[in-house]
């Protein structure tokens, strides 16, 4: 096979390739053995059908078979020879087939992005340097114990940890809220509502602004939207919430003790202690150890740069604004909202989707030059776990997984777990007080 190969643009080739009549008939041969095994013909037992007659019968689907798997070789060629490799045909031109002169055809591949890997062993990362501390302990224990707290009305002023019960009407410019952003109804009127007095429950610098209050007060609240609320039309902003503190409630939690340790699984508030201890220090570990991995990542990606494959792009971009309009729904956001800040949603997804794209093809090349395999059964396990979370059958879940060819996702975030961990096994790591990390 002649090959020409021109590089017309950033992860795109122009390859000419010509095939003798030996090749060609090589090829035919091949399709000959792959189209017995499914023929069935009238006369003949099937895998036993005659070279001369499925040429006779099937003349077009034999030259079709054929030139694909001449297309096959020269992706072959194309990796062993030139070291490219094709991920996706944006154009195939044929401009001759004869068997017995040439087959000869032009295609436009995109290709796999070229790139030389950078140190990526002794990376700088910091590890907070922190323990689980008794304080840590009892605010945990004590979240558990709001959850069956009872709340009594009182008549003094509010306290810090107080709920207030309020009627309240936002205004911002001097407009009602949902005038603003229509969507934002809740922050435009609500009755009855609960309000815990803390810093920033509700709003930034909401709740903390009724220390004090009484039953039948009425406030005005003062308050500025952050510069990324959620919604921007009301971000830097300032808003005027008119209240009425319809009453106070003190919360009373349920009293530590042996009773009270023996609902949560524990013999005593001792080895109730020692559980949430445990549980703080492994979510602790948990999350030392996703920053350790977060910033290895962070410092590896910015080490390098290189154009990425179009198609493959905007595949990823798809899925990513796919994702953030379905979590924007969920979070209330309307259909409306969604198409005025369409464009925004769009960028974010287009970097999302770049770090993706980036990072498998820098962890796939790290993985083959550090010998990083995935084996059969971390690739089931994978899978079912992916299974058991979709709440499916995990041989059903599989069996679609690989009738839809996306067993290769499960694949490369098998490997980039294993080379994630491989550069923070090998990064340079500096402790550090949890403010310097």
């Amino acid at each position: 096979m002649n090959i020409n190969v021109e590089n017309i643009g950033p992860c795109k080739k122009k390859v000419h390739a010509v095939c003798d009549p030996q090749e060609i008939e090589n090829a035919t041969n091949s399709a000959i053995k792959e189209m017995r095994e499914h023929v069935s013909l009238p006369g003949f037992r099937k895998g036993k059908v005659p070279d001369d007659v499925i040429k006779r019968t099937f003349p077009k689907e034999l030259n079709e078979e054929a030139k694909k798997h001449i297309k096959e070789m020269l992706s072959e060629k194309l990796k062993s020879e030139h070291k490219i490799t094709p991920t996706y045909v944006i154009n195939y031109e044929e401009l001759k087939f004869d068997p017995k002169e040439c087959y000869e055809f032009v295609m436009i591949l995109e290709t796999e992005p070229e790139f030389e890997l950078p140190v990526y062993k002794g990376l700088p990362i910091k590890r907070a340097v922190m323990e689980v501390s008794d304080k840590d302990v009892e605010d945990a224990i004590n979240k558990l114990r709001q959850k069956e707290a009872k709340y009594v009305d009182v008549e003094r002023p509010a306290v810090p940890g107080d709920i207030v019960v309020i009627n309240y009407k936002g205004s911002c410019d001097g407009k009602s809220i949902d005038e603003i952003v229509p969507d934002a109804k809740r922050l435009a009127k609500e009755e009855n509502t609960w309000i815990r007095v803390e810093k920033d429950y509700f709003l930034p610098g909401f709740g903390e602004q009724f220390v004090g209050s009484k039953k039948g007060n009425k406030l005005q609240i003062p308050v500025e939207f952050p510069g990324n609320f959620v919604f921007p039309e009301l971000a830097n902003k300032k808003a005027i919430f008119d209240v009425e503190v319809l009453g106070v409630k003190e919360e009373v939690l349920p009293e530590l003790n042996d009773e009270y340790a023996k609902t949560l699984d524990a013999k005593n508030v001792e080895e109730l202690r020692e559980g949430v201890k445990s549980d703080l220090k492994n979510d602790l570990n948990h999350r030392i150890r996703q920053s350790l991995r977060d910033q290895a990542v962070e410092e590896l990606m910015s080490r390098i740069n290189f154009e990425l494959p179009e198609t493959e792009l905007n595949d990823e971009t798809k899925e990513a604004v796919l994702n953030i309009v379905m979590e924007q729904q969920r979070r209330g956001m309307s259909k409306e909202e969604i198409e005025k800040h369409k464009d925004e949603i769009f960028n974010i997804a287009l970097s999302r989707a770049r770090n993706i794209v980036k990072a498998r093809y820098v962890f796939a090349k790290i993985a083959e030059k550090e010998g990083i395999k995935v084996s059969q059964e971390e690739l089931m396990n994978e899978i079912s776990l992916a299974a058991r979370m979709n709440n499916e059958d995990p041989k059903k879940y599989a069996e679609r997984i690989v009738k839809n060819n996306q067993v290769r996702r499960f694949y490369e975030i098998i490997i980039a777990q294993k080379v994630i961990d491989f550069l923070v096994e090998y990064a340079k790591i500096e402790d550090v007080l949890p403010e310097k990390a």
